[in-house]
């Protein structure tokens, strides 16, 4: 969907999913917009939302935020901060990363 306002780009998407009490997926809350160049130049780390996902992925990748990997990892999570953090899931990205030597 185009916006019809402001420039003429395609609108951003963000969907959040919602899980029932067995973990099956029964919704989804739908955020469609125009983000500003402000939020595409934000860290991941000042929104609450991406700051857990960045959390749990460090942590799932077994790495200290001050360690070079732990900080490697979040220049990767930082700069594909769209692209990756809103649309993949910590799961996703955890399969992307290289494995340890």
């Amino acid at each position: 969907m185009r916006s019809s306002v402001h420039r003429r780009v395609h609108m951003d998407y963000l969907g959040v999913k919602t899980y029932g009490p067995t973990g099956e997926v029964v919704g989804e809350r739908r955020f469609v917009g125009l983000f500003t160049s402000a939020a595409y130049n934000r860290t991941p780390r000042d929104i609450p939302y991406l700051r857990r996902k960045v959390a749990r992925t460090l942590e799932r990748a077994g790495f200290e935020p001050a360690s070079h990997d732990g900080k490697e990892l979040i220049n990767v999570l930082e700069s594909l901060f769209f692209a990756m953090n809103c649309s993949g899931s910590a799961s996703k990205v955890r399969r992307w990363q290289r494995p340890a030597s």
